[in-house]
């Protein structure tokens, strides 16, 4: 009777491999700004609304005019 063989390592198997040391860790990097974040921007006024137009000042009285006072 022939003497039996070793079993066949796998193909698929593959040797543990060593344990590379692992690098030196580096400090945490601060978070880059997104390329697409930009800052708040104040908010625009809508281009629908028009500014609100202040009343025109009625015709003074002519009394008024002499002491300078006008109606808000």
């Amino acid at each position: 009777s022939k003497p039996p063989k070793p079993p066949k390592p796998s193909k698929h198997f593959k040797p543990p491999k060593p344990l590379k040391p692992s690098k030196p860790s580096k400090p945490p990097k601060p978070p880059k700004p997104s390329k697409h974040f930009k800052p708040p921007k104040p908010p625009k006024p809508s281009k629908h609304l028009k500014p609100v137009k202040h009343p025109k000042p009625r015709t003074l009285p002519p009394f008024s005019n002499s002491f300078g006072v006008y109606p808000c």
